[in-house]
């Protein structure tokens, strides 16, 4: 009886052992094929710097969301008419 309750015991931590090992592989693969995707992808804040600022280097979509909400707050009867950053 003792060495049936050994038996198994030594297959449930091989077992065991065995699915820990596996999802350690399985972990540190997705992260390296995480990092080295991401390392090949390009850089975001590189390509903000080359596309087109209007209005004293305010970026376009900026312009877009404060139309919106301008066109929303005063029911289509408000305008931009200019833009120019406070300093303090």
């Amino acid at each position: 009886m003792e060495d049936s309750i050994k038996e198994a015991i030594w297959l449930l931590f091989v077992g065991m052992g065995s699915v820990f090992f596996i999802f350690y592989l399985i972990g540190e693969s997705a992260n390296f094929l995480i990092r080295w995707v991401n390392s090949l992808s390009f850089d975001k804040s590189q390509a903000l710097k080359n596309t087109n600022t209007l209005h004293n280097g305010i970026h376009p979509e900026r312009i877009a969301i404060m139309a919106a909400v301008i066109d929303k707050v005063t029911a289509g009867k408000g305008k931009i008419e200019s833009i120019q950053k406070i300093e303090h």
